[in-house]
């Protein structure tokens, strides 16, 4: 029987060790940082489909006013002909709207229960399951300045926290393949135990180190550190590209949001101003002063008025949520 136990322990790898250490656990970060990545796209998405769920919702509103307001305009023209102050026209033409209005709402119920299933869908839940949506879709404040976005974005985007990890393993793979350029040393220990035959144990061991010194390798070292260098400079010239992808995303989701909310303030303008054309409307129809025409054109004028509204508070919301994607906030 023969048994043997040898150790060796690097004492001096000139850096070849310590980087090929340093490029594994920039590696790790890297696959880190495309999780992170993962993560933002996933909620990015979920924000997205429960906006429009919100704005479903909000549709859902805009349609029933509309019915509201049809059907008062139907009570009004009946109890016009029925006083002899109307014509039977009148109330055909009422009654067009109503159903005109109520095949919208319908619509727009049906659009609402399409998207809650989006949203269960990208939430990753039972399609059966009950969600009961407890926002309204509200104009939120702009996450800072740009300048402040921006430094913001080359500090915790996943994607540059990435690329900057891809670049320092590829630096410490070149720092390794440099180092093999240089001697080697291990310190090594073996011992060994063996019984032979009749003879009783017997057991010894040795102690020294062992220096490997690069002579000649056909030049496979200097190919490896040429394809390392290479890759450094591939990782850097990828850096660059994307700390440059994302302050050009920044920078167009800021654009996008001062657009989102420059449409917010004109459409909330318009909204009050047919709200306020429509109530006059009413009163002059009542008072038969203005044609049923005429409160069907002003009736339909506000009811886009609504929807634009609506609209363009998504659209804003949105904006903001692409804008905190882009900085790269959870």
């Amino acid at each position: 029987m023969d048994q043997n136990l040898t150790l060796m322990v690097p004492l001096y790898t000139g850096g070849k060790l310590g980087n090929l250490v340093k490029a594994a656990s920039q590696r790790e970060n890297a696959a880190r940082a495309s999780v992170g990545e993962a993560e933002a796209d996933a909620a990015l998405m979920v924000r997205e489909a429960y906006y429009r769920a919100l704005l479903a919702s909000e549709m859902t509103k805009v349609a029933e006013a509309r019915v509201n307001a049809s059907t008062a305009l139907v009570a009004l023209t009946r109890s016009q002909v029925e006083a002899g102050k109307g014509i039977q026209a009148s109330v055909s033409r009422a009654d067009a709207e109503l159903a005109d209005a109520r095949r919208m709402l319908a619509n727009a119920q049906n659009d609402r229960a399409k998207m809650l299933l989006e949203l269960k869908f990208a939430m990753g839940v039972q399609l059966d399951s009950d969600i009961t949506l407890s926002d309204i879709l509200v104009i939120a404040p702009p996450p800072d300045d740009l300048g402040t976005n921006l430094i913001e974005a080359a500090r915790s985007r996943p994607e540059l926290l990435g690329a900057r990890a891809l670049l320092d393993s590829a630096k410490a793979q070149a720092g390794a393949a440099k180092g093999a350029y240089k001697p080697q040393v291990y310190g090594a220990a073996m011992g060994d135990a063996f019984s032979p035959g009749d003879m009783g144990k017997r057991v010894g061991g040795t102690v020294g180190l062992i220096v490997s010194i690069p002579l000649l390798d056909a030049g496979q070292r200097s190919a490896e550190a040429r394809q390392m260098e290479a890759m450094r400079r591939r990782s850097e010239a990828e850096l660059k590209q994307m700390e440059s992808r994302v302050a050009t995303e920044v920078r167009r989701a800021r654009l996008d949001l001062e657009t989102a909310d420059e449409n917010y303030r004109a459409a909330q303008t318009d909204l009050q101003s047919f709200e306020a054309a429509y109530e006059v409307i009413v009163l002059r129809v009542e008072s038969q002063r203005s044609i049923l025409l005429e409160q069907l054109d002003s009736l339909a004028a506000l009811t886009q008025a609504r929807a634009n509204l609506a609209e363009a508070v998504f659209d804003h919301s949105i904006a903001v949520a692409r804008l905190q994607r882009a900085i790269g906030r959870p």
